[in-house]
């Protein structure tokens, strides 16, 4: 069996990864004034290139946690996901947007 819930958000960010890494649409990025961003290129790329290897990994976690007895394992996973959305933004803000 395969975890549809975990599936379902890996085929989102692959797409999200499409959108913005590829298609440079970044007002889809939520909190992010693009007048405030320096270099929307490299916002797009590195924006583009976390949500892809996100996505994979998560249609990966979604043939492993198959069954609803390992939820732990997943909440770990969406666990660290968060975390690394959260040292995204942080790095961002940090070097990439104007105060």
């Amino acid at each position: 069996m395969v975890h549809i819930g975990l599936m379902f958000i890996g085929f989102v960010l692959i797409l999200l990864a499409y959108l913005v890494g590829i298609e440079k649409l970044t007002w889809l990025l939520s909190g992010f004034n693009q007048r405030r961003v320096r270099d929307n290129e490299k916002l797009a790329r590195i924006v583009g290139v976390y949500n892809l290897l996100v996505g994979i990994v998560l249609v990966i976690l979604s043939f492993l946690f198959s069954d609803s007895s390992e939820e732990a394992g997943i909440g770990l996973a969406l666990s660290i996901v968060a975390l690394g959305y959260v040292l995204l933004a942080i790095y961002v803000h940090a070097t990439m947007v104007d105060k």
